[in-house]
């Protein structure tokens, strides 16, 4: 299970921002989170950071690569994000389920 979620975690990140953008943040939470995340970061709190990313860094653009190891008991994917004045990484943590456990966005230093 591990090894096949390890190919389909950068994709399963990248539908989790695309919901985001779209502002369909209620279906990322419910097609991708898993129980301990859902706690943490409740639709509202995940559309304010979404705010802040934009506000600091202009206007999603694209995808610009992605990899996934395994750490441990989860596939940790790193996306990056290009936006019109700067780079993101979104780093997700996938549980062997294929739920979202972790979400961060981490400004690359250029």
């Amino acid at each position: 299970m591990m090894r096949a979620l390890l190919g389909e975690a950068p994709e399963l990140a990248k539908e989790v921002v695309r919901a985001i953008v779209e502002s369909r943040i209620d279906d990322a939470v419910t097609n991708y989170f898993g129980a301990e995340i859902s706690v943490v970061l409740t639709p509202d709190k995940l559309a304010r950071a979404w705010g802040d990313l934009v506000a600091s860094f202009g206007e999603w653009e694209d995808f610009t690569g992605s990899a996934a190891v395994i750490s441990g008991d989860y596939v940790v994917a790193e996306t990056r994000l290009e936006f019109e004045a700067g780079t993101v990484t979104c780093r997700s943590t996938w549980s062997a389920e294929g739920r979202l456990a972790g979400l961060y966005f981490v400004p690359v230093a250029e």
